[in-house]
């Protein structure tokens, strides 16, 4: 059974996700979020969970689940990549991602004041 996070309270939170996250619901009042989603392809229902923090830190495998969250108070973005090993790619799948995803999150985070990205 996946586990389900709600906590109207939370404010700050640090979580892992390899894959045993089933959601996050109702988290109004987060303002900040440092979030590691390692799995082989990323949803935009995990991340919209945190459309509302003013910092967020995520550490992801893939950005193709960006295009379409928006986070309206997001000023604060730190964005770690990490490659596949050439054993987990699939057929057809390069180890380098479009980056479009990406630009269209931002595109949407209008108040965004500082942005990094690592590899």
């Amino acid at each position: 059974m996946p586990l389900v996070l709600d906590s109207p309270g939370l404010q700050h939170l640090s979580i892992f996700d390899y894959g045993g996250l089933g959601s996050i619901q109702n988290m109004p009042h987060l303002e900040t979020a440092y979030v590691g989603h390692l799995v082989p392809q990323p949803n935009d229902k995990f991340l919209r969970s945190f459309s509302s923090v003013g910092s967020l830190h995520l550490r992801l495998m893939d950005v193709e689940c960006f295009s379409a969250i928006n986070f309206p108070r997001l000023m604060k973005f730190k964005l770690h990549l990490f490659k596949r090993s050439f054993s987990e790619l699939r057929p057809g799948y390069s180890e380098y991602c479009s980056l479009e995803p990406l630009m269209l999150f931002l595109h949407n985070s209008l108040i965004l004041k500082f942005l990094r990205s690592a590899t």
